[in-house]
């Protein structure tokens, strides 16, 4: 039991340290994969940067809002194989800006300025061992996978890039499915199914149903109990779904100082992305223990401090059944 205990920290902080090298734009062997992939977020209006996006993942902008920057490199780069993953944006009113790299920002930050489109492209020996295959979703669909510095979006007609993904391959593989078989179509009536409370062992008959009958969900989760069913939160960004937060402990946040919140709000974002999630664009505290005065000052704590932004249950008394945790 000690020694698991030891091995689960250990692998943690593997994963952690990788994640500050791809930050950085250090490449090194892989942390825990064979092949290389690419991680990348995007800066959506309003909101601020995403998570980091692990390879062949979607990244959306949220309803509203759109993507005026991107940032992007390479988790598992093989050792001694130089070059690097670029990329180049189209910012509307500025047209095509310089290539970056090694997460340096590409795009606006400070304006209201959508992009429009992006290339990438690798450089050195990555460009003449792999390629890269990247989309944007724009006009309410995912384009076509295009690859190597081809454009992705429609430029100069007014239309903005509202996600981006983005997955490598071998030289002169096959080439990838793209992203429009886990996409969702805003336009048409749909059902938003959340999960709150877990993940338990009841989660996995829930991502089963939801893997049969095509469908998503997002599970707002308690961080103390991700590393005990990571292969579960794994599986939940396989399938498309959002991983979010529901707080450290579930924790009553009005009786905790902005300090105090932030620190479960990080600790859960570690735990979610260690276990192989996305990181939470939402976080979801206990609502009975949340007084409406004090809604707005924790929302604006949250967002100005971490980026995520707090969704509100309806009243526990409008269902006409019990709540169960998944």
């Amino acid at each position: 039991m000690f020694f698991g205990k030891i091995k689960k920290t250990a692998i943690s902080i593997v994963l952690a340290i990788a994640c500050v090298m791809v930050t950085c734009g250090i490449t090194s062997d892989p942390a825990y994969a064979a092949d290389m992939g690419a991680v990348y977020g995007i800066y959506e209006h309003g909101t601020g940067w995403s998570g980091y996006h692990g390879d062949s993942k979607t990244a959306r902008a949220g309803t509203g809002s759109y993507v005026t920057a991107i940032r992007a490199s390479l988790l598992g780069q093989p050792e001694g194989m130089n070059g690097t993953l670029s990329y180049q944006v189209n910012l509307s009113g500025s047209g095509w800006l310089s290539w970056q790299e090694n997460m340096t920002s590409n795009g606006s930050t400070e304006t209201d300025m959508p992009l429009e489109a992006v290339r990438m492209a690798f450089t050195g020996q990555l460009a003449e061992n792999y390629d890269v295959y990247y989309s944007v979703y724009q006009n309410g669909s995912w384009t076509t996978p295009v690859k190597n510095g081809e454009t992705a979006g429609t430029e100069g007609q007014g239309l903005r890039v509202d996600g981006l993904w983005v997955t490598v391959t071998g030289k002169d593989a096959e080439v990838p499915e793209g992203p429009n078989a886990k996409s969702v179509d805003p336009t048409q009536p749909m059902v938003a199914l959340t999960f709150d409370d877990g993940p338990s062992k009841y989660t996995p008959r829930i991502l089963d149903s939801l893997e049969a009958n095509g469908g998503r969900a997002t599970f707002f989760m308690v961080g103390n109990r991700v590393a005990s069913y990571a292969s579960t939160v794994k599986r939940m960004t396989d399938l498309g779904c959002e991983t979010d937060s529901h707080t450290w402990a579930h924790t009553y946040l009005t009786g905790m100082s902005e300090g105090e919140i932030l620190q479960s709000l990080n600790q859960t974002r570690d735990a979610i992305v260690a276990a192989g999630g996305s990181a939470p664009k939402g976080v979801r505290p206990e609502e009975r223990s949340t007084m409406p005065a004090r809604r707005f000052s924790l929302r604006q704590e949250c967002r100005r401090s971490s980026g995520l932004w707090i969704r509100w249950t309806g009243r526990r008394e409008t269902l006409s059944t019990p709540l169960t945790p998944f």
